[in-house]
């Protein structure tokens, strides 16, 4: 799905990329960043303004093939982390895309993009905090066994702290224990 913008992240209401509609087409122009997938996808969702006045309500997702003219992949980022998921710019330019193309109608696109947000945010955080549970669990091994003059690191008060604040702060606010 091609929804994050360089100027408005992850704020969807924010869309800049416009599909003007000319006949039975609509023409589409604008960049979308950090698409997972973009440089490998032969189909993406494009998610973008028919209706700037309307914000969010003037929003709507269209099915747009990679080989349609116009479109062109920016380089693939270089990620600290995920690094084997291909991750890119998509640019769209004058991209003529066929009314029926459109996904539901016009307008429908901001409920379509929350709905299938929904169903997938758990699954892409599900392995950060798994990595970030292991980051954790390697850290205080070595907080364990690091012992400069006698004393393991880990018995250092402010070690302590940087432990409890990244291991407890965040099970605060999901409300779940840290012991």
């Amino acid at each position: 799905m091609c929804i994050t913008e360089p100027q408005s992240g992850s704020d969807v209401a924010g869309t800049k990329t416009k599909a003007v509609r000319k006949g039975d087409e609509y023409i589409l122009n604008g960049t979308k960043t950090f698409i997972t997938n973009g440089g490998l996808a032969n189909v993406y969702v494009v998610v973008a303004s028919t209706n700037p006045e309307l914000k969010n309500k003037g929003l709507s997702c269209f099915i747009v093939e990679r080989d349609t003219p116009g479109i062109s992949v920016g380089k693939e980022e270089d990620k600290m982390g995920i690094r084997l998921s291909n991750t890119t710019d998509v640019i769209f330019e004058d991209v003529h895309v066929p009314a029926e193309n459109l996904i539901g109608k016009e307008g429908d696109g901001f409920r379509i993009v929350m709905k299938a947000l929904e169903k997938s945010r758990p699954i892409c955080i599900a392995p950060l905090i798994g990595t970030a549970q292991r980051a954790i669990e390697i850290a205080t091994d070595y907080c364990r066994i690091r012992a400069p003059y006698g004393k393991p690191i880990g018995k250092l008060q402010g070690i302590e702290f940087n432990f409890l604040y990244r291991a407890c702060i965040p099970a605060y606010h999901w409300n779940i224990s840290c012991a």
